[in-house]
């Protein structure tokens, strides 16, 4: 009987003390010369980086970095914008929260994207920009332009498997196919699912209900 009372009162402190599940979250990155096609001073030093965080609403925070392979700032004035591709149908709407000037629409150096959403340059020195939506992530492209740094004429950037399809693989950690993360087609919200402490916390909490029942019977 004492045995059994001890492991209902571990369980039930168990149970007190689960923890909340882990929102989604990804990082990853891209740089030359393999992940990323450039041009100019950026043939040999471009890096794009992302981290994409779900929050405790549902929406979706993104977070985009364009700098050396170091990880260092470009020079001042050494992007001009750059595009990441979204879903014909998204609006102005789908989006806030965001860093800067920015639009939505297809432009020439991007035509390969269907849709893409334009973040300009924004202070000197800025090499991050970021963006909240509703819609959840996906693989997808980018495409970064310069004026004229370096006099090595412009300055170009963009992910190796760019013209390839989108692959359909779950996001997660790293790159899928030289793609980089970006918001989905569809606006949805995604229920995470109880982390491993919880799921066994649970379990104890049902067999702790299940022997009680027992020792009744008894």
């Amino acid at each position: 009987m004492k045995m059994r009372i001890m492991f209902l009162a571990a369980v039930c402190a168990l149970g007190l003390s689960l923890p909340a599940a882990a929102m989604p979250m990804y990082d990853g990155s891209l740089a030359t010369p393999d992940g990323v096609l450039a041009t100019g001073i950026w043939s040999t030093g471009f890096k794009i980086s992302w981290h994409i965080e779900q929050q405790q609403d549902n929406s979706w925070l993104y977070r985009y970095a364009l700098t050396e392979l170091d990880s260092a700032a470009f020079d001042p004035g050494a992007v001009s914008h750059f595009t990441i591709e979204v879903s014909p149908n998204v609006t102005e709407n789908d989006f806030w929260g965001i860093d800067g000037t920015w639009d939505i629409g297809s432009w020439d150096e991007s035509s390969y994207m269907a849709s893409s959403l334009k973040f300009d340059f924004g202070a000197v020195g800025q090499r991050e920009w970021s963006l909240y939506s509703w819609r959840g992530p996906v693989w997808g492209d980018f495409y970064a332009k310069d004026g004229r740094a370096g006099g090595m004429g412009w300055n170009t950037a963009k992910n190796a498997g760019y013209l390839n399809a989108d692959p359909l693989t779950a996001a997660t950690n790293g790159s899928v196919g030289d793609k980089i993360l970006r918001p989905d087609t569809y606006t949805y919200g995604t229920t995470p699912e109880p982390g491993t402490l919880g799921l066994l916390g649970l379990g104890l909490i049902g067999a702790a209900a299940r022997l009680r029942r027992r020792s009744r019977v008894q």
